[in-house]
């Protein structure tokens, strides 16, 4: 078995993987992750998309696992062509925002995402199946240094190795997850207990940076996430409001009661 530890201040994500068993799957059950998908990375990059049906080689050889820094794939086989989907960006934040922000306000919307599982040896695969073309996602990865964009264009990856493990690309949620946050009210459809996407994107920018996750700033945090749902009262019963308020909330505790006994 190997371990893998990608972490950006407070926040790691652990990969194990063990070699007994061959697959292609970013849910392989012989890789398994350990995150912490409230603690927003400000490095990673953010963006508001809609899809759209063109598909881009990529021949660069390299991934982003982190915000600007690449790696190269390793001895897979080097003849599987990797693959991007252009997006049409509507908005953007986090790492490199500003620079794709003067792309869209000079009439240059054009990005590309590529999508990642991993194999039985936990090593970075490309998944080729496209997203349906005009969806509205709100996607969240690493954007590749500009030296490595797919055709030019401002290139993302997507991949299980981010702490947005269960975001990623929202609203592509695990089913399992909405249902077990599900309000008295549930009735089985997953998209009317689900915030919609432009909801969402409001919603992940007020959850707090590791640089804010201590024992004083953790407690604003939470009071932040709580005032937008307060603010959003009728928003506030949809995933994954109520949980993430929970479980901040229980974080924090967890963290002020280890602070206070050291």
């Amino acid at each position: 078995m190997r371990c893998r530890l990608l972490c950006s201040g407070l926040c790691c994500t652990v990969l194990f993987g063990s070699f007994a068993q061959r697959g292609t799957s970013a849910g392989n059950p012989m890789c398994s992750f350990i995150s912490f998908p409230y603690i927003r990375d400000g490095g990673m990059t953010s963006f508001l998309a809609t899809t759209l049906p063109a598909a881009l080689h990529d021949t660069t050889r390299r991934i982003a696992l982190t915000p600007g820094r690449l790696e190269p794939l390793g001895t897979r086989d080097p003849t599987q062509a990797v693959w991007g989907q252009l997006v049409r960006l509507q908005a953007v934040r986090g790492g490199m925002a500003d620079t794709l922000a003067a792309r869209l306000g000079a009439g240059d919307s054009a990005a590309a995402v590529v999508r990642w599982a991993f194999d039985s040896m936990c090593s970075p695969v490309p998944i080729h199946a496209m997203l349906e073309p005009g969806e509205l996602d709100y996607f969240i990865g690493a954007l590749r240094p500009p030296a490595a964009w797919i055709e030019g264009h401002p290139t993302l990856d997507v991949s299980p190795m981010s702490q947005c493990l269960m975001w990623c690309i929202y609203p592509h949620v695990n089913p399992a997850y909405v249902r077990q946050d599900a309000s008295p009210s549930y009735r089985g459809s997953d998209s009317t207990n689900m915030l919609d996407v432009v909801d969402f994107a409001s919603f992940y920018e007020t959850l707090p940076t590791a640089g804010e996750w201590n024992k004083d700033g953790c407690r604003r945090a939470v009071e932040r996430v709580q005032a937008w749902s307060e603010n959003h009262n009728a928003l506030s019963y949809r995933y994954p409001v109520a949980s993430t308020i929970r479980d901040l909330a229980d974080m924090c505790g967890r963290l002020s009661k280890r602070v206070n006994n050291d």
